[in-house]
């Protein structure tokens, strides 16, 4: 855990962990603020282009643009999980397994997608209460 001092102090190393259309715009706005930041993608091009002064982001989103998809693709996963659960309830009582069903549709739905499972990209939390949280204190 990181002491407030340090946060306060602007000393703290931030590490950002996928440099995508969140992750990097977050960088940016560490940087900004003054602090340091430890970078992580897991492609390698995408690092050489930062290093270069390069962006491989046509469009970069401020910040609040950032965590408004970041709610709007939370709602959305939030939503489609609460439908595909209470749809399992329901084929339970017909004896039917979900996870037959999805494994007979031929994948023009995209549920494969949207299956409720950690993958890199696609985080399912927003970043405002952190960000609310450091304004909150002025940093």
């Amino acid at each position: 855990m990181v002491p407030l001092a340090q946060i306060h102090g602007r000393s703290a190393q931030i590490g950002i962990s996928g440099l995508g259309y969140a992750g990097l715009p977050l960088v940016f706005e560490f940087c900004r603020a003054g602090f340091r930041t430890t970078r992580f993608d897991i492609h390698p091009s995408k690092m050489d282009k930062l290093a270069g002064g390069e962006s491989y982001i046509k469009h970069l989103p401020s910040p609040l643009v950032v965590e408004a998809a970041k709610l709007l693709e939370n709602i959305y996963s939030g939503v489609y999980i609460a439908l595909v659960n209470e749809l399992k309830m329901v084929l339970e009582r017909m004896d039917i397994d979900i996870w037959e069903v999805i494994g007979s549709q031929d994948q023009t739905f995209c549920i494969s997608g949207l299956l409720s499972r950690p993958r890199p990209g696609r985080t399912l939390y927003p970043h405002r209460p952190v960000l609310s949280y450091l304004e909150s204190q002025g940093i």
